[in-house]
């Protein structure tokens, strides 16, 4: 089972990255990062990342305790994620331009980061889910 928790360390790891490669793209453009949906994404992303490390270096209770508080995040954050794409879809729908991590002639809700940032958030928390209750499930 070892092996699931270095799969969820890498799929948060990959979250990681593209959430801030998207933050950065959004300053360079000059937007203010404290407005940005994805910068908000960028850090749960990060939290549950840093966690999920943690977690590899520990055994029993403790473990599941940290893995229930990723599970937790990480719902909260696909929650999240999936507001802000159906947000970003009923605005290009509606024929209007994407403010923010979006390119400029985008009208596709699907080929936007937004949508890419849910799957993963919906991806690591799927994952976190399977790791939580096969712990629970051992412990009994």
């Amino acid at each position: 089972m070892k092996y699931i928790y270095w799969l969820q360390s890498l799929v948060l790891l990959g979250g990681v990255l593209f959430a801030w490669n998207v933050v950065g793209d959004d300053i360079a453009r000059g937007l203010d990062p404290l407005k940005v949906m994805c910068f908000y994404g960028a850090i749960g992303l990060s939290l549950a990342f840093l966690a999920s490390t943690y977690v590899l270096c520990l055994k029993g209770k403790l473990r599941g305790l940290w893995q229930k508080a990723i599970t937790w995040l990480l719902g909260a954050g696909t929650v999240f994620a999936w507001g802000n794409w159906s947000y970003v879809a009923y605005k290009l729908f509606r024929g209007e331009q994407c403010l923010s991590a979006c390119p400029a002639d985008t009208t596709n809700p699907f080929l936007t980061p937004c949508f890419y940032g849910a799957c993963i958030y919906l991806a690591g928390f799927l994952i976190a889910l399977v790791l939580l209750y096969r712990g629970q499930g051992k412990t009994k």
